[in-house]
């Protein structure tokens, strides 16, 4: 694999750096909290407003609702302390006048994510059983959802703007402007005091706290400072002119829209094009993970892109949405379940139903052999299928386990102990076969060895998926009766290692050419088999034969 650069950037509105603390509680700032447990009880509640917007849609039937809000931790859990990275917000419909909720399962819906705060729902809600008048959607969240830092419940709520149903279709917003929500206590803010009187300009009241967007401290502006506030419980900072920053990063901490510095939280920087993840302490995580998600070294969320982690030996693949790849293929290279990149290792796509072998490297091997076996072009495992090898110039055939068959016959071609196709000679088992390796039926006489064995010829007949009948025929028959002592034998066809073996005697004559025995597969493992039968009669010569190659699987027998 190519080096995979990560490039190394940073925030060019880090500028201003830290100048100083302000701690109004005494309390020094920036420390880590955790928290571990089997649940986690709320200690209170923040809420965030969630706005709706309404469009109707389908001449009236229906409406198109936008749900929209300020942030999202991540890193919610539950009550029971388990995972919600996502809040479920639902609708009721309710009379603007009356209050009566008309419908409280049957509204819109949506989950909202810390990396999506705005999501429509388009739906065509039936009007048929609501009179005619105001009306307004109310939203709520459909869980609990606390963060684990602060163990504080966050809540979600809020409403659309009033509007009308006549005639059982979506009429229309009451107003243009949305029912004026009651301010948050969140930024207390002073009104500036009226210009009617002529200067001096009336001095503030406030001693220590906020004036608009200000904080006073002693009876003095705070300026270029760093502020905590008890009652908010947060920080903020106070830029040179004497207001709090939003939206923007004071050096390695981000001040929210409600000046609020992030932490715990994901936040999407529009400048930078990025999310980034602000930790407990505040600062932006970098080279580190959060849950699926990695942080680069300049702190932005990783995309579309490979990244090393040192801590994990590994390189990982970050998808166009930003968690990792798993289970899945990029290009040649392969990431498994945990996300790492397989290298030197088999692995199986279940998707193309096939094994594949991932070199040191990490790209997928093809045309090349790994121990037994063949890695095609397209780097599927070779099984059931014959292949030519270039390099070593040969046929070869990869069985249905996959490995290459030796020593026996596939068909009227004979593999040999290396498993080359044999060409152009004659077989251990004394058969000819031409130059494309097929064996030569005219030349079907069996050549005997040294010591003069008589071929037995042997076939299967399956009789159930646990049993199959074994015929075993002389070549001709016998003119007179003799007895042949036989060794049998259930040999593994890829490494000539004996799974069972027995022992018996038949007695041949002129009407008793062939015998018939069975075997039982309740004993032995999966694999490639065949039986050898070797033997001696009492006219001194020697019997031989073998059966073609089978599949055991589950203890059953598979042609």
């Amino acid at each position: 694999m190519k080096s995979k650069t990560v490039l190394v950037t940073s925030l060019a509105a880090a500028t201003l750096g830290l100048v100083s603390l302000v701690d109004t509680a005494g309390v020094l700032p920036f420390s880590v909290q955790t928290v571990q447990a089997d649940s986690i009880i709320a200690v209170g509640n923040v809420d965030h407003k969630v706005d709706l917007s309404l469009v109707g849609y389908d001449n009236n039937n229906g409406v198109s609702i936008k749900f929209s809000t300020d942030s999202i931790n991540p890193n919610f859990v539950d009550n029971d302390n388990s995972n919600q990275d996502f809040i479920l917000v639902r609708t009721r419909l309710v009379n603007a006048k009356t209050k009566e909720v008309l419908q409280e399962e049957t509204g819109a819906s949506v989950k909202l994510r810390s990396y999506d705060l705005t999501k429509s729902s388009l739906d065509s809600y039936s009007y048929d059983l609501i009179p005619d008048g105001e009306y307004k959607y109310e939203a709520y969240e459909a869980n609990f959802y606390i963060d684990p830092q602060t163990k504080l419940r966050h809540k979600y709520r809020g409403e659309s703007p009033v509007f009308r149903i006549k005639d059982k279709k979506f009429a229309g917003l009451v107003s243009s402007t949305p029912r004026q929500e009651k301010p948050k206590q969140e930024k207390p803010k002073q009104e500036k005091p009226k210009q009617e009187k002529p200067t001096p300009t009336p001095t503030p009241t406030v001693q220590t706290g906020w004036s608009g967007n200000s904080y006073y401290q002693n009876g003095q502006k705070v300026i270029n400072k760093w502020v905590f506030d008890v009652h908010y419980n947060s920080y903020y900072f106070i830029n040179v002119n004497g207001n709090y920053i939003q939206n923007a990063w004071s050096g390695n901490y981000y001040l929210k829209s409600n000046g609020k510095m992030a932490k715990s939280e994901w936040i999407y920087d529009k400048n930078y094009g990025s999310y980034y993840y602000l930790t407990a302490e505040g600062s932006y995580a970098r080279n580190t993970w959060v849950g699926n998600y990695y942080l680069k070294s300049n702190g932005k969320m990783a995309k579309s892109e490979w990244i090393y982690d040192k801590n994990y030996g590994s390189y990982y693949y970050l998808t166009a949405e930003g968690s990792y790849a798993r289970n899945a293929w990029s290009g040649s290279y392969y990431l498994k379940s945990n996300g790492k990149m397989a290298k030197g290792e088999w692995v199986y796509d279940s998707s193309y139903k096939s094994y594949y072998y991932l070199t040191a490297e990490g790209g997928y091997a093809r045309n090349t052999w790994v121990g037994n076996y063949y890695l095609k072009s397209n780097g599927k495992m070779a099984k059931g299928e014959w292949i030519y090898d270039n390099n070593y110039g040969s046929y070869y055939y990869l069985t249905s386990e996959g490995s290459y068959a030796r020593s026996t016959w596939v068909g009227d071609y004979y593999l040999k102990s290396n498993g080359k196709m044999a060409v152009n000679e004659r077989t251990p088992d004394g058969y000819q076969v031409d130059g494309s390796g097929k064996w030569i039926r005219s030349q079907s006489t069996h050549t005997a060895s040294s010591s003069q064995a008589t071929s037995l010829g042997i076939s299967l007949y399956h009789v159930n998926d646990a049993m199959t009948y074994i015929d075993i025929a002389l070549p001709s028959t016998p003119s007179s009766s003799y007895k042949v002592a036989y060794d049998f034998a259930l040999v593994d066809a890829n490494t000539g290692k004996i799974s069972t073996q027995t022992n018996f005697t038949v007695t041949y004559n002129p009407s008793l050419r062939a015998f018939q025995t069975r075997h039982f597969f309740s004993a032995t493992p999966d694999g490639s088999y065949r039986f050898v039968i070797k033997g001696k009669g009492q006219d001194g010569k020697v019997y031989d034969g073998q059966s073609v190659v089978f599949s055991v699987k589950n203890h059953r027998f598979v042609r």
